[in-house]
């Protein structure tokens, strides 16, 4: 059986997600969402990940969303091997990304919507 992580999406579709699956050397999402879809995650003003939270609210919102990139990569750090090219399919805005390459490892980041394209790309 290949391991698998699932969760809900309780902010906005309350469907299921399988973060995780490995399959040939490859980490996955499921199920895959094409632009369409991805469009209802995105295009929401009420999704802090993709909007930015002055005050309060973005203190904590930006301070968890750090821990949870350490969290991220300790769930995946066993899979990546010296020399790994790490792509993150769906990157967003790229924090995870950013964060590997801190760490002094190989990541690019690919990302289908064009919001979060521009949001990535003025990092």
């Amino acid at each position: 059986m290949k391991p698998k992580i699932t969760i809900k999406d309780y902010f906005l579709t309350r469907e299921d997600f399988s973060l995780v699956r490995y399959k040939k050397g490859v980490l996955k999402t499921e199920p895959d969402l094409d632009e369409k879809v991805l469009s209802r995650y995105y295009d929401s003003n009420q999704y802090a990940s993709h909007n930015t939270s002055p005050g309060f609210f973005g203190f904590l919102y930006s301070f968890f969303s750090k821990q949870m990139l350490r969290v991220r990569f300790n769930t995946i750090k066993k899979h990546i091997k010296k020399d790994s090219l790490i792509v993150d399919f769906g990157c967003g805005k790229g924090d995870f990304v950013s964060y590997l390459v801190n760490k002094n490892h190989n990541a690019v980041g690919i990302e289908k919507n064009q919001k979060a394209i521009k949001q990535c790309s003025k990092r």
